[in-house]
C-alpha cells in the first residue's frame, strides 16, 4: 500500500514537471562535465539568491511569544490530524516524521543560490549551477540531517520504478541521482558552518564557495534575518539565448528584445534587485529593497522621482493615522505608454479622439496637462473618525485656471446628459456651490437615500476629493492652514522618521499611525488569534497555547508605526520600510486603518462556521467510505461461501451419481 501510494504520487509529480525540466535541460544543459565548464567560462554570475535565518529569528518582541509558541504546536496537530484520517481510512500511509521534516524546511535555516557562468563554448548551452541548502545546528544536528536523508531515501527506494541513483563522488555523503537532464545531487553535507541538507545540480563545484559575495550587505545597527538577490544581468545570456529563437516566430521579436535592453530590463547595465530584512537595537524591524540601475527604467516609464516637498507634506493633518504622498507625471507616462506599445498607442489615441469628440474638450490639452505631479491620500480623525469615510485625495495642479475651465465644462456635459436618465422620482446631479471663497461640486441623488455625498473642490494649486461632504471641507481647511499643523508635527511621525541618503528626500511617503489603529484593529487580531490557539488544542492531549494575543493596553505599549519611503540613490531607487518589531502590533495597525476590522469579524465568523461544516462533512466522508469498505469485504466473504456450497453442492451430485 505504501508503495502504491508513494509511486503513484512520485509518478505523478514527475510527469507533470518532466516536460519543463527536460525542455529547460535541453537549454541550460545542467548535467555539462565541470571540467568543460571551468575551460569556457572561468566567473559565476549570481543570477538569484536568497538566505533566512529560520522562523525562530522572526518574532524579537515579546509581544510575539504567544503567537511564536502557537505557531510551534501546528506539526503536532497535523500529525494527530493525518493519524487519525489514516485510522480512518481516509488518508495515504504518510510517516508522521514526514511532517516534522516539511515544516522544519519551510521554517528552518535555508539558503540558495543560481548562478550563471556563461556559455559552453563546445556545446552553446549556458552553464548553470543551482544549491539548495537547510541548516541544521546543535549537538545531535548530523543524527538530524542523516534521519532526514534515511526517510527521503526510504521513500524513494519505495517507488516501483527507481530512477538510477548511488553514491556522490563529487559531494562524499550524498546520493546522486540520475535524471534526464543530467545528474541531481542531495543529501547531507559538513558545510564550513554546520550540518546542512542540500541539493545541487548543475555547474557547481564547491557548494559552500559558490555563496561567497552572493548576499547584499547589510546596514550598520541591522541584526538581518532575511537577505537575497535577483541580477537581470546574469539572465541575460538566457534570455537572448530564447529571444534569439522567438525572434524567428514573433514579429519585431528582435526589436522586442531592443527596446528591452534600452530601458535597462536586459543587457550589461540591466537593473538587478537586492533586499535585506532584519531588526534594529530600538525595537524596530527594517526592509530595504534597492533596485541597482533603476533610472533608466524609471525615466522610460515616465516615473517622477523629484523629492516630496514640504507643501506636499503640509496638505496632510497631524491627526492622520494613514498617508501616502507620491510623485507621478500622468501626462508624461501617458505619453510614454503610447511611445513604447505602438498596439495600445493605436487604442489611446482612439479613446482621445472620442473623448474629444463627445465633450468637445482634449484629454491631453485640457485635462492631463493641468495636473501636476504629486498625489496624496489620507485617513484622519478631523475628516471623519479614521475611517473610510473619512479618506481625501488631492492632487497637485500644474495649470488651475484651465483645470477649473475643463472641470466646468464637464460638469454642465454630466448634467446634460443625466437629465434624459429614467429613474422615476429620482435624478443624478452634479451640483456646484461655493462655501468659505472655495467652489465645489458634489456628487447627489436628488429624491433618493443614497448615503455618500462625494465632493470635489479646488484650492489654490490642488484638487481635493472627499468621501463625504465633511472630509472635503475639512481637507480643504487644511491646505488653506497646513504650516501650522501637518503631518510633520505627528509625534509618531517625527520620532520614526530618519533621513533620507541621496539625492533630496523621498519621492514617495507612506505612513500608518499604528498607535492610533491598534484599538480598531484588535477585535480582528482577537479572532485570528483565538482560531489559531483552538486548532492547535487537542481533545487527545493536554498540549495548550496560552495567549496568544497580548492585552490591548500590552499591544498599544511603545508601538512604532509602519513609514515606508522610496528615493534614489544615484542611478539606485531605494524603498525602505521601518516598522514595529511585532508582527502582531504590525498587523493589528494595518487592519485597524480605515475600518478595514469590522469588514473582516464577518468573515472569521463564517470561517469558523464553515470549518465547523466542513469537519462534519469530512467525517462523513470518513463514515462514508468505512461502510462502502464493510459492504465489499462482506459481498466479497458471501461471494466465496456461495463459491464453496456450490463446489459442495457439486461434490455431492458427483458422489450421488457415482455408479455402485
Amino acid at each position: 500500500m505504501v508503495k502504491g501510494c508513494v509511486g503513484v504520487w512520485i509518478r505523478g509529480v514527475g510527469r507533470a514537471s518532466a516536460a519543463c525540466i527536460a525542455f529547460a535541460a535541453l537549454i541550460v544543459n545542467l548535467g555539462q562535465p565541470a571540467h568543460a565548464q571551468e575551460a569556457t567560462a572561468p566567473q559565476a554570475h549570481v543570477m538569484m539568491s536568497f538566505e533566512h535565518t529560520g522562523c525562530e529569528t522572526m518574532f524579537p518582541s515579546a509581544k510575539d511569544q504567544g503567537l511564536s509558541r502557537a505557531l510551534h504546536m501546528l506539526p503536532e496537530r497535523l500529525k494527530e490530524i493525518l493519524a487519525y484520517a489514516q485510522q480512518e481510512g481516509g488518508a495515504p500511509p504518510i510517516p508522521p516524521e514526514m511532517i516534522d521534516t516539511a515544516c522544519a524546511a519551510l521554517t528552518g535555516p535555508m539558503r540558495m543560490i543560481v548562478t550563471n557562468r556563461g556559455f559552453d563554448q563546445q556545446t552553446g548551452f549556458p552553464l548553470i549551477g543551482v544549491v539548495m541548502s537547510w541548516r541544521f545546528s546543535g549537538e545531535e544536528a548530523e543524527q538530524r540531517v542523516q534521519a532526514v536523508h534515511a526517510q527521503i531515501d526510504g521513500v524513494r527506494q519505495q517507488v516501483p520504478q527507481q530512477v538510477p541513483a548511488a553514491a556522490s563522488q563529487k559531494f562524499p555523503g550524498m546520493t546522486a541521482l540520475q535524471l534526464p537532464f543530467g545528474v541531481v545531487h542531495y543529501g547531507p553535507r559538513k558545510a564550513a558552518d554546520a550540518w546542512r541538507y542540500e541539493i545541487i545540480f548543475g555547474d557547481v563545484t564547491d557548494a559552500d564557495a559558490i555563496f561567497e559575495d552572493a548576499f547584499p550587505a547589510s546596514p550598520a545597527g541591522l541584526k538581518t534575518v532575511m537577505h537575497g538577490s535577483f541580477d537581470l544581468r546574469a539572465v541575460t545570456p538566457l534570455v537572448r539565448f530564447l529571444g534569439g529563437m522567438a525572434a524567428m516566430a514573433v514579429p519585431n521579436g528582435r526589436q522586442m528584445l531592443e527596446a528591452l535592453e534600452e530601458r535597462g530590463v536586459i543587457g550589461p547595465e540591466a537593473m538587478s534587485f537586492e533586499f535585506v530584512h532584519g531588526f534594529d537595537d530600538r525595537g524596530g524591524a527594517v526592509s530595504m529593497l534597492t533596485s541597482r540601475r533603476a533610472a533608466r527604467f524609471l525615466e522610460g516609464l515616465g516615473a517622477a522621482t523629484q523629492p516630496i516637498t514640504a507643501a506636499d507634506i503640509a496638505v496632510v493633518p497631524a491627526d492622520a493615522v494613514v498617508a501616502s504622498i507620491e510623485k507621478m507625471d500622468l501626462m508624461a507616462f501617458w505619453e510614454r505608454v503610447k511611445a513604447v506599445a505602438p498596439p495600445a498607442a493605436d487604442a489611446l489615441n482612439e479613446f482621445e479622439r472620442q473623448f474629444a469628440e463627445a465633450t468637445g474638450l482634449s484629454l491631453t490639452s485640457d485635462l492631463l496637462s493641468t495636473l501636476g505631479t504629486t498625489s496624496v491620500f489620507y485617513i484622519s480623525h478631523s475628516t471623519g473618525g479614521n475611517s473610510l469615510l473619512s479618506s481625501v485625495v488631492l492632487v497637485s495642479l500644474a495649470d488651475a485656471a484651465r483645470f477649473k475651465s475643463s472641470w466646468s465644462k464637464m460638469v454642465g456635459l454630466v448634467n446634460q446628459q443625466a437629465q434624459h436618465i429614467e429613474m422615476g422620482p429620482m435624478a443624478i446631479r452634479l451640483a456646484q456651490f461655493e462655501r468659505d471663497g472655495v467652489a465645489y461640486t458634489q456628487f447627489r441623488l436628488l429624491g433618493g437615500p443614497l448615503p455618500l455625498e462625494p465632493t470635489f473642490a479646488v484650492v489654490g494649486h490642488w484638487m481635493v476629493a472627499g468621501a463625504t461632504s465633511a472630509a472635503c471641507t475639512a481637507a480643504v481647511a487644511q491646505v488653506k492652514s497646513g504650516a501650522n499643523s501637518h503631518l510633520g508635527s505627528n509625534p509618531a511621525f517625527k520620532a520614526n522618521m530618519w533621513e533620507v541618503p541621496g539625492s533630496g528626500g523621498p519621492s514617495k511617503l507612506f505612513f500608518i499611525d499604528s498607535g492610533a489603529t491598534i484599538a480598531d484593529g484588535y477585535p480582528a487580531m482577537s479572532l485570528a488569534c483565538s482560531a489559531l490557539a483552538n486548532t492547535v488544542r487537542s481533545p487527545v492531549s493536554d498540549r495548550e497555547p496560552g495567549m496568544v494575543l497580548p492585552t490591548l493596553t500590552e499591544l498599544k505599549s511603545g508601538a512604532k508605526p509602519v513609514i515606508l519611503m522610496v528615493y534614489m540613490q544615484g542611478h539606485d531607487m531605494v524603498i525602505e520600510s521601518h516598522s514595529d518589531s511585532s508582527l502582531l502590533v504590525n498587523m493589528a495597525g494595518m487592519l485597524g486603518a480605515g475600518d478595514v476590522a469590522p469588514l473582516l469579524i464577518g468573515g472569521f465568523i463564517g470561517g469558523g462556521v464553515a470549518a465547523k461544516a466542513t469537519a462534519e462533512e469530512f467525517e462523513h466522508r470518513l463514515h462514508w467510505e468505512r461502510q462502502m469498505r464493510e459492504s465489499e469485504d462482506h459481498e466479497e466473504a458471501d461471494f466465496e461461501l456461495d463459491d464453496e456450497e456450490g463446489e459442495q453442492a457439486e461434490a455431492e451430485e458427483e458422489q450421488e451419481s457415482a455408479p455402485m
